[in-house]
Parts: structure tokens; C-alpha cells; sequence
């Protein structure tokens, strides 16, 4: 009987990844709530962070009967690291240049990851988006998000 390869898709590992970072960043904003109330996020987020763990070592750390080589590659893991550090740059950077721009400079690469081919139909998406996101958002919604200020003009 043979045994079943074990193979690694490193797309698979971002959706759970991004939901494990969005579970930290919602313990982080509410750590001054009561005990009480944050009792199930915090089981929620130490179960799917566990899972979480439990795939990345069973899909990328434990080896196969089947695999000779004694060298790890990191090589399959660029794109999702790239698609965990971008949307922390991104949140970095918004305060700084504001939530239009950054939006319009993350999208395209975002995209790009994702398999987009087109460097312009990437751009294109990524500003109808931006565009439609500050209307939506800003005018309509009257949200207040970071905006870029060059003297009297405002993005």
C-alpha cells in the first residue's frame, strides 16, 4: 500500500493565515474589554490558531517517506509570505500617505499575486475600486479614514 503524498499548496495557507492575523488585530483593539465578554474570542482564536498550526506542520514541516531531500525550500512559501506582510504594510503605511493611496498602490500588487497578468488591467481594477471605496466610504458613509494633505488638496 502506498502512502499518500503529502503536498503543499501555499495559496491554502493565506486564507487562514489572513483570518488568524485579523483574530489577533480584534484581540489587540479590544484588550480593554471585560474578561466576561471576550471569554469566546479568545477560545476562537486559540482554536483556529491551533488548526492553523497543526496544517502549516503537517503540510510544510513534516517530511514524506517519499521525499530524499534534506533541504528545506523556502521558495514556495514567497507568495504567501508576501500576501501576510503586504496587508500589514499596508496598514502601516496608511496613516502616513492615506487610505486612497495606499489602497491604489496595495490592489495592484495584491492582484499581481493572485495570478493577474496585466500590469494595466491590474491598475485599472485596482483605481475603479479606490475610486468606488473613497465614494463609498468616505462621501457617502462620511467614514473617517486617514487622508493624504499636499496644502489645500486632500485624497
Amino acid at each position: 500500500m502506498k502512502p499518500d503524498k503529502k503536498t503543499f499548496i501555499p495559496g491554502e495557507a493565506i486564507v487562514p493565515g489572513l483570518t488568524l492575523l485579523f483574530g489577533l488585530a480584534y484581540l489587540v483593539q479590544t484588550r480593554d474589554a471585560f474578561a466576561t465578554a471576550m471569554r469566546w474570542p479568545y477560545i476562537i482564536v486559540a482554536a483556529t490558531g491551533a488548526l492553523w498550526l497543526a496544517v502549516v506542520y503537517l503540510y510544510v514541516f513534516a517530511r514524506s517517506e517519499t521525499k530524499h531531500s534534506a533541504r528545506f525550500d523556502l521558495r514556495p512559501l514567497a507568495v504567501p509570505g508576501i500576501m501576510v506582510i503586504a496587508p500589514l504594510v499596508y496598514l502601516a503605511v496608511m496613516p502616513w500617505i492615506g487610505f486612497a493611496l495606499s489602497t491604489f498602490f496595495f490592489l495592484p500588487i495584491l492582484f499581481r499575486m493572485l495570478g493577474g497578468r496585466s500590469w494595466r488591467q491590474n491598475l485599472l481594477i485596482a483605481l475603479v475600486l479606490t475610486v468606488v471605496l473613497q465614494l463609498g466610504l468616505v462621501v457617502l458613509m462620511h467614514m473617517s479614514l486617514p487622508r493624504l494633505k499636499i496644502g489645500a488638496f486632500i485624497l
